[in-house]
């Protein structure tokens, strides 16, 4: 079965539209995803000890190897009794990451991951970042199917969660933020970009029946929240390490779809 290309791109999308109502269904693609984790065409990088997938034909090992960190997310469980690849590929593109100026400013400001004379650098960088988006412990199996068919659609399912509504881009940078609704927290954390901070405030939505904010740990008594679930948080100055935020909410905090 090959799995470079096309076969790798229908893996990393299709559970957005497979009908899986007949379990045999749901067992055909796992069987494909399996296919590739156990692939022989995995190899370990000698500079970077990460890890790359090769194949036919080798025009495709790149983008190929950027599809499996969201394959990876929709189909692993922590019972499958199979390798996680995902960590060793990112380590792997990391030696392709370069800053670049897509505005025209003379600021390096975007990332990308790049190969020489490969033309996937855009679709494999987009590829790369949806699979980081997710955490790779078996909670994302179905995020995609999620997004694609569920019934209130995703978008509607979390419009109205507490998130993150302003950030100074790219003078702050999220590296990560994520509402957890078993928990009633907003996680997230700030880091340095690569221009001079201007504001000192990061804006949050969404947030009423506010509990507690705390800064790596800490209790953060320096906000603004008014009764519409606006939050004004006057940060310190991002570094490059990361700034841990958490937002808690009361018990009684209730989310209206």
């Amino acid at each position: 079965m090959p799995i470079q290309g096309g076969d790798s791109w229908t893996l990393m999308w299709i559970r957005g539209w497979w009908n899986e109502t007949d379990p045999a269904d749901k067992e055909l693609i796992y069987n494909g995803y399996e296919h590739l984790a156990n692939h022989a065409g995995w190899k370990t990088n000698k500079t970077t000890g990460g890890m790359y997938h090769t194949g036919l034909p080798g025009t495709f090992n790149f983008i190929t190897t950027s599809f499996f960190p969201m394959i990876e997310r929709q189909f692993w469980h922590p019972d499958s009794g199979l390798e996680q690849r995902s960590d060793n590929v990112l380590v792997y593109m990391e030696q392709f990451g370069e800053l670049i100026d897509t505005d025209g400013d003379g600021t390096k400001d975007s990332y990308r991951y790049a190969m020489e004379n490969d033309y996937y650098r855009d679709a494999a960088t987009a590829n790369l970042l949806a699979g980081m988006v997710f955490p790779n412990d078996g909670s994302s199996n179905d995020v995609i199917r999620d997004l694609f068919q569920a019934n209130p659609p995703f978008f509607e399912q979390h419009a109205q969660e507490p998130r993150i509504s302003h950030a100074e881009f790219p003078a702050v940078m999220v590296p990560l933020a994520r509402y957890d609704a078993s928990a009633q927290a907003l996680n997230f954390q700030l880091v340095a970009g690569d221009k001079a901070m201007q504001e000192d405030v990061v804006e949050l939505a969404n947030c009423q029946g506010l509990d507690t904010i705390t800064l790596n740990g800490e209790a953060f008594s320096d906000y603004v929240a008014d009764a519409a679930g606006k939050v004004q948080l006057k940060i310190p100055a991002p570094t490059n390490t990361p700034q841990v935020w958490q937002v808690t909410f009361s018990p009684s905090r209730a989310v209206q779809i």
